[in-house]
């Protein structure tokens, strides 16, 4: 009986919206522990101030096609595309320049933000004032907002990799959209659970791995989140200081590894970027429990 009424009242709105504050709160904890533990690797360059936050709210999309954006992202699996099409029309679209920051640390949260075309990361700050890299955030992916309660501090800081449009949702809109499209709160869950998922690999992967088939690995996700037909010969525009910071290790290791892998013909080095060339040979390293250190 017990057992019955547990799984009757997990369904409702009450729940799941708990379920996805502390799901939140979980997420900001274990990054923060992850970013206690790979700030003193990584060494990480301080780089000034970013320029500020630009939100000209154009809408230069189709209602239909701002539908299609919106229905291939987790955060809105299940709705219809009437319902998609519902959603689209209560967001503004925003336009950032490559560096600009989309939102800071510490600032009030305020929308929720959906990647409509370009890569953004998502950092934080240690306490030692360092800056390290959590995650990339690409197409029909959510960068920030969900889970939280308006006017809370945002707990990491947004910046565009490239020139990204994103959709914005005020914070009381997106709550009513959430009343009235009930899968919304079930897919922010999921959401939590897989970046929660990604952490924790990424931990244990610093704890445990070698510096070689993790740098492998995290080039390989990046990879894997550019359109299909670049990635033959995809261009990274990160620096040696961003790959260390993603990968928990410093500047100087990265280096020396990107240039053996360069030898070998899986890459090119560029000054601030560099260019994957045999996709498979980056796989296997990736793959391989050892490679070249």
């Amino acid at each position: 009986m017990g057992t019955v009424t547990i799984r009757k009242h997990l369904g409702s709105a009450q729940v799941q919206d708990t379920i996805a504050e502390k799901g939140s709160e979980l997420y900001t904890a274990t990054a923060s522990a992850f970013l206690e533990f790979t700030a003193d690797r990584t060494q990480p360059e301080h780089k000034g101030d970013h320029a500020p936050i630009d939100r000209p709210g154009k809408k230069n999309q189709s209602a239909t096609g701002k539908a299609a954006l919106v229905r291939e992202s987790v955060l809105f699996r299940g709705l219809s595309l009437t319902e998609c099409e519902e959603v689209a029309l209560r967001a503004t679209e925003a336009h950032f320049e490559a560096g600009q920051i989309v939102f800071r640390e510490g600032d009030p949260v305020n929308s929720i933000s959906l990647v409509v075309c370009g890569r953004a990361k998502i950092t934080q700050k240690s306490r030692s004032g360092g800056e390290v890299i959590l995650h990339m955030r690409s197409k029909g992916e959510v960068l920030g907002g969900i889970g939280m309660m308006p006017g809370s501090a945002q707990f990491v800081t947004a910046q565009a990799l490239e020139p990204c449009i994103l959709m914005l949702w005020d914070s009381g809109v997106f709550e009513q959209l959430e009343e009235r499209f009930p899968a919304l709160r079930r897919n922010i869950v999921c959401i939590f659970a897989e970046r929660l998922r990604s952490l924790e690999q990424q931990f244990l992967g610093i704890a445990n791995e070698q510096v070689a088939p993790r740098l492998a690995r995290t080039l390989v996700r990046l990879m894997e989140q550019s359109p299909i037909e670049t990635r033959n010969a995809m261009r990274l525009d990160l620096s040696r200081e961003e790959l260390a910071q993603m990968t928990g290790t410093t500047p100087f290791t990265v280096g020396r590894l990107l240039s053996a892998w360069e030898e070998r013909g899986i890459l090119q080095i560029q000054r601030k970027s560099l260019t994957i060339q045999d996709q498979g040979g980056l796989i296997s390293l990736a793959q391989a429990r050892e490679c070249a250190q």
